[in-house]
């Protein structure tokens, strides 16, 4: 009833706060950069970028490069640019193929796109799946996948969906579940992932996942997949999507409503870590993707982001040591060369401003 009655209150003059802060620390870490105090700038700049991403002064002096809805560093920014073109397919896909139908099937470097219905938007499709698959190669080292690796489909309505899943020979419980929640993927004849109406944000998260799962033989932890899943979509679409979560067992105060929301992530969080409630990196490595919540994916996103600048050589060497090792927390270890709750808590130092 309290918050009922004074939360929009509470929500504006903390927003407003926040945003005060923000700007001070970006100011100043601007100012001292500007002085030569790059050692006493940095963690004001990075502070400032990790609680407001659109901070273009503080990832600027960071040296990040605008990326789409986002900012990357320059080698990366400038291979998720650099686009090759996307041409047509002259033979039916998969889609045409199990359904007996015509397709516009377009490919785009990495990916292709099948869909019932306008180029237009088999072309928008294609150039996202290969722009997804570079930006997260790029980012944990890999090597980018043959052409048409990867193969989008989508299927016009619920009927066609349905006869689509029947017609991949998808055994049950799978068929019941992917008919449902409107979304399938699979090996063969290609690495493909197929939805329902044609979510853009789905097949970004979808992407960046196939590219973590080859990198770490299909071993790679929930934490990671989420959050990178959802750092593609904001980077490069502007908004989260929806993560594969169980959104509706959502606990703490507004999280389910904030997590379609990524500008208030880090400020719901900041709240979190203060009283010390902040989702826990030691206990994320090990985390199911059936225990994890909101929160657990808002943490691990923000950790994500701290990782990107602060160990980048980490994040290849974390899925090597993913695919080869058992025990999650050493597989941190050896990838970013310090356990989990020293990053842990070296990030929280910085995200208070301690």
């Amino acid at each position: 009833k309290a918050w009922e009655k004074h939360g929009e209150d509470f929500e504006n003059r903390e927003r407003k706060l926040f945003d005060e802060e923000v700007a001070e620390f970006e100011e100043l870490g601007v100012a001292l950069l500007k002085e030569g105090e790059e050692a006493l700038a940095r963690p004001l700049l990075l502070r400032a970028w990790l609680l407001d991403g659109d901070r273009e002064k503080a990832a600027r002096a960071l040296g990040l490069k605008k990326l789409a809805h986002s900012f990357a560093v320059p080698k990366t920014q400038k291979a998720v640019t650099g686009n090759p073109g996307v041409s047509g397919e002259g033979e039916s896909g998969l889609l045409g193929s199990v359904l007996g139908v015509r397709t516009t099937v377009r490919s785009c470097g990495s990916a292709a796109a099948e869909i019932t219905g306008s180029a237009e938007k088999a072309v928008q499709l294609a150039r996202l799946g290969h722009q997804a698959q570079v930006l997260t190669a790029c980012r944990f080292r890999q090597t980018l996948a043959r052409p048409g690796w990867v193969i989008l489909v989508v299927a016009r309505d619920e009927e066609q969906w349905n006869r689509f899943v029947d017609g991949m020979g998808v055994a049950d419980p799978q068929n019941a579940i992917a008919k449902r929640i409107g979304s399938l993927s699979g090996a063969a004849p290609r690495l493909f992932m197929a939805c329902r109406g044609g979510s853009n944000t789905l097949f970004a998260h979808a992407v960046a996942e196939f590219v973590l799962f080859f990198g770490s033989d299909n071993e790679c932890p929930a934490w990671l997949h989420e959050a990178v899943g959802v750092d593609t979509s904001i980077t490069l679409l502007g908004q989260p999507g929806t993560p594969c979560i169980a959104y509706e067992s959502s606990t703490g105060l507004q999280m389910k409503d904030a997590l379609s929301d990524h500008r208030q992530w880090a400020r719901l969080m900041l709240r979190r870590a203060a009283a010390g409630d902040m989702a826990k990196l030691p206990q994320l490595v090990y985390a199911q993707i059936q225990a994890m919540g909101p929160e657990d994916v808002m943490a691990s996103w923000l950790y994500y982001r701290y990782l990107l600048l602060e160990f980048p050589d980490g994040l290849g060497k974390y899925l090597e040591a993913v695919a080869s090792g058992d025990d999650p927390e050493e597989n941190f270890a050896d990838g970013f060369d310090e356990s989990a709750q020293y990053v842990m808590d070296e990030f929280v130092a910085l995200f208070l401003g301690e």
